[in-house]
């Protein structure tokens, strides 16, 4: 089993994010309810610590190895079902996707 200590994820789990952000299963824009799932997860230290933005990067870098990925992906979904098309209204147009779908395949 491959674990980098540079990486989030070891190898399988990367294989099953990169899988989730494929499909567009709920949403071409997934990953930032990824981002949110986990601020949502870490709001309470982040906010007690009063963590501005270069001490948060440097926190959830510090994540690296520790993050659950699936409990991540199903709190994501969650978010994802519960916005609605009031989330979906909310990120704004020409915002990336997570991965481009080309156009001959839809």
């Amino acid at each position: 089993m491959f674990l980098s200590h540079d990486r989030e994820f070891e190898y399988e789990n990367v294989m099953r994010l990169w899988e989730v952000f494929w499909t567009h299963y709920l949403t071409e824009h997934f990953h930032l309810y990824m981002c949110v799932a986990l601020l949502k997860k870490y709001r309470r230290k982040i906010v007690e610590e009063r963590m501005d933005f270069d001490t948060l990067l440097k926190f959830i870098n510090g994540l690296s190895g520790r993050i659950n990925l699936e409990a991540v992906l199903r709190e994501a979904e969650a978010l994802c079902i519960v916005a609605g098309d009031l989330g979906v209204s909310c990120i704004p147009e020409g915002t990336p996707p997570a991965l481009s779908i080309p156009s001959d395949s839809v």
